[in-house]
């Protein structure tokens, strides 16, 4: 675990020693709820330790969906223009034939019915912007 050097000093020692191996997808639940308890509740932080926190997770989310064995879960929200959603560059980077990486688009009911967000959102959704063959 990394952990923020500023950290409390008593809490250092656990923070570092603790490791969690994950054998199967089952454990992913209970491994994340452990390494949270040992970190202790990171809600009302200041802003400059939120934003390591939201760096810390880019990072490793960027280390996982880089191994060739990953699944990439590509989520992206109809209430935000698909190019602000970096998700889709990362994975057709490190996935460029699309063959491990599945597409959602969340909210489509959020669309108005015609409009030329939701003639995009449909092509994303038909892989005919972004081609991933997981279905």
């Amino acid at each position: 675990m990394i952990m923020d050097v500023n950290r409390n000093a008593g809490n250092q020692g656990s923070v570092k020693t603790f490791k969690e191996p994950i054998r199967d997808f089952d454990e992913v639940l209970k491994t994340v709820e452990k390494a949270m308890a040992v970190m202790g509740d990171i809600v009302g932080e200041t802003k400059g330790a939120a934003q390591a926190d939201v760096e810390l997770v880019v990072e490793i989310a960027d280390k996982r969906i880089s191994q060739p064995r990953t699944i990439c879960l590509a989520v992206v929200s109809a209430t935000n223009d698909r190019t602000n959603q970096r998700i889709l560059t990362k994975v057709t980077k490190v996935d460029e034939e699309g063959e491990r990486t599945l597409g959602i688009v969340t909210k489509p009911d959020r669309l108005s019915a015609g409009s030329g967000s939701e003639k995009a959102f449909l092509n994303l959704a038909r892989n005919e912007d972004v081609f991933f063959k997981l279905s």
